[in-house]
């Protein structure tokens, strides 16, 4: 029987984010808070053809929990401009309009736009919408 170190590894070594590991994910917005609790766990999808809309009134959210329609976050608190998010070279760009209220990615302020790599979205990027609501961008598997 072979004897193996502690220090070996049995299995091989897969890089987070690598082609092999991710297949077919997509980056996915997933509310971690909202103020109405049965929101959290619904998930929008950001496109990559056409900007992506996050809003009050724009971004169509599919339920975790059986609700027949997508619908938008809906926060009364959310400005009516939304940003624009849009898959883009691996990573994702997120725009934020002038006059939006404010929004943090990962507790640092997110002032005008930012691509955000394929590296941050494996770990994922917690994004605070108006200091109300708490998502998270990440990858996900692709829904057939």
């Amino acid at each position: 029987m072979p004897v193996f170190e502690s220090t070996q590894s049995t299995l091989p070594e897969i890089e987070p984010g690598s082609p092999r590991m991710r297949g077919r994910q997509v980056p996915l917005l997933t509310v971690l808070y909202h103020p109405d609790p049965s929101r959290i766990g619904d998930t929008l999808q950001v496109g990559s053809r056409e900007d992506t809309l996050l809003g009050r009134h724009d971004g169509a959210f599919s339920a975790a929990r059986g609700r027949a329609r997508p619908r938008p976050l809906e926060d009364r608190y959310l400005s009516r401009m939304p940003l624009r998010l849009k898959s883009a070279g691996g990573g994702v760009s997120v725009s934020r309009p002038e006059g939006v209220n404010t929004v943090t990615a990962d507790g640092l302020p997110l002032r005008d736009a930012r691509v955000f790599s394929s590296r941050e979205l494996d770990r994922g990027v917690l994004l605070v919408l108006a200091r109300r609501l708490v998502l998270l961008l990440h990858y996900a598997p692709a829904q057939e």
